[in-house]
């Protein structure tokens, strides 16, 4: 699995999302004329932060519990897909968050799926070490989190 871009993006409520797009099946998954990559892979995070929104209707979360969402956005068989983890406001920086996940592909809330992938639990680990090495939520959306055989090879 090769990681095409990432992107950090600042949502409304104080909340962030940090959203990565898998290159393979990435223009099947969110077709775009003449095949292009770079905007496929923008159609595919901008998916990730409207599912994010979505949440809080369907799910009828409370956008107070939550401080921001790591989006991993993938093909699954030709459909937009998306593994979403909630991180819980913590009483001190940076705390213990708790941890939400849900699993959406073309739209719909598939709470069926398997939490992510090896790859998808691999970024999510490393953004929560680099996590807990900063002094806040603004300090830690600055910072490119390091992934190894997993960096992307775009930030948008």
């Amino acid at each position: 699995m090769e990681i095409y871009a990432r992107q950090t993006v600042h949502l409304p409520f104080n909340l962030g999302l940090r959203a990565y797009a898998v290159e393979d099946g990435l223009t099947e998954a969110f077709p775009t004329t003449g095949n292009d990559l770079h905007a496929s892979a923008t159609n595919a995070l901008d998916y990730s932060r409207e599912t994010v929104l979505r949440l809080f209707g369907e799910h009828k979360l409370n956008h107070e519990d939550y401080m921001f969402f790591i989006g991993i956005v993938w093909d699954d068989k030709n459909r937009g897909a998306v593994d979403l983890f909630g991180f819980g406001k913590t009483e001190e920086w940076p705390g213990n968050s708790d941890i939400k996940n849900w699993v959406y592909s073309d739209g719909i809330h598939k709470p069926d799926y398997p939490l992510s992938c090896e790859n998808g639990i691999i970024i999510l680990r490393e953004e929560i070490l680099a996590r807990r090495k900063c002094r806040s939520l603004d300090e830690f959306f600055e910072v490119k989190v390091e992934l190894g055989d997993l960096q992307p090879k775009h930030e948008l």
